[in-house]
């Protein structure tokens, strides 16, 4: 497996998959030959355009969004989560040696395509008690924004996220959300468990049985130790102070976590981050904290952004 130094080049190339992902319209294949990514291996090249026996729109799916009911059960099939495990199983067999075209700037294992579009296929379709937890969190939302129901178009997947109570955060369906995100090495899973959130709301809720379960990014070889950071700063300069984590810092130093690795060359979701030294922060801006209610579009509306610069 090549040795590949997985940094913060990661938000990059999730935009760059993303983008991938909304200009495809599933038939039967992922890639076409016109599509898939240029100089790769033959091996790899025809993984990736591999039929993937699947219906039209799990390409969408993102985490964070809500999905009308009458999606999930035409897109979330076993047929289709099979397909998926398959397709992921033979591109990491077949692209292990191969990247992302140099021009691209990406630092990582091409691998990531059927790593997201499962780890997104996943969450969306997770289901409890033959509820989609999706619809679940979709009517959660909804009760806690009232206002919604008036306005068209703000209802969480249109209003069509099936006829359930309005559930609290101890909801079976939401635990079991929060425990597959935090359980991951992508996205929010290494700060939700730095954080310890979803071990609290299970104390919390009273809820036994059901440890937090992690995995570790396993797609590649890590061989690289965090650089220190630059001996120049054109920002500001913060000693690290024993207690302190990336999450901290970014909240006490108002510094997107992603730019503050990013500012810094240390490795992405945290990892080894430094107990000691000094860190440079340059883009400093209001940090937001992400609401269970949230999602990119609200994030988008209420601070006049577009979704592409809320997922930057």
């Amino acid at each position: 497996m090549v040795s590949t130094l997985f940094h913060t080049r990661f938000l990059r190339a999730i935009t760059l998959i993303f983008t991938l992902f909304t200009s495809i319209t599933l038939g039967s294949q992922l890639f076409t030959a016109n599509t898939v990514p240029e100089g790769l291996s033959a091996g790899c090249s025809n993984a990736l355009m591999a039929d993937i026996a699947c219906g039209s729109g799990i390409t969408l799916f993102t985490r964070g969004e809500y999905y009308p009911l009458t999606d999930l059960k035409a897109l979330c099939v076993d047929s289709c989560a099979s397909a998926l495990e398959t397709y992921h199983g033979d591109v990491v067999s077949s692209c292990t040696a191969d990247n992302w075209p140099e021009e691209m700037e990406v630092d990582m294992p091409l691998v990531m395509i059927s790593e997201l579009l499962r780890y997104n296929y996943n969450l969306t379709c997770l289901t409890d008690s033959g509820r989609f937890c999706n619809n679940v969190a979709a009517a959660f939302a909804a009760s806690r924004d009232p206002e919604a129901a008036n306005v068209q178009g703000a209802l969480p997947a249109g209003g069509d996220f099936g006829d359930y109570v309005p559930p609290d955060t101890c909801d079976s369906c939401l635990v079991k959300n929060l425990r597959f995100q935090a359980g991951s090495p992508y996205f929010d899973g290494p700060r939700l468990q730095a954080q310890s959130v979803y071990e609290s709301r299970t104390a919390d809720c009273g809820i036994a049985g059901a440890p937090l379960v992690t995995t570790t990014i396993s797609l590649f070889t890590q061989t690289t130790a965090a650089p220190t950071p630059t001996p120049t700063c054109t920002g500001k300069t913060y000693s690290i102070q024993p207690e302190d984590d990336c999450n901290s810092i970014s909240m006490s130093q108002s510094i997107g976590t992603e730019w503050l690795l990013w500012d810094n060359e240390l490795l992405a979701f945290c990892h080894q981050f430094p107990t000691e030294g000094d860190l440079c922060l340059v883009n400093t801006c209001d940090v937001y904290t992400v609401l269970e209610s949230d999602t990119c579009d609200k994030i988008a509306k209420a601070h006049g952004m577009t979704v592409f610069l809320v997922l930057l």
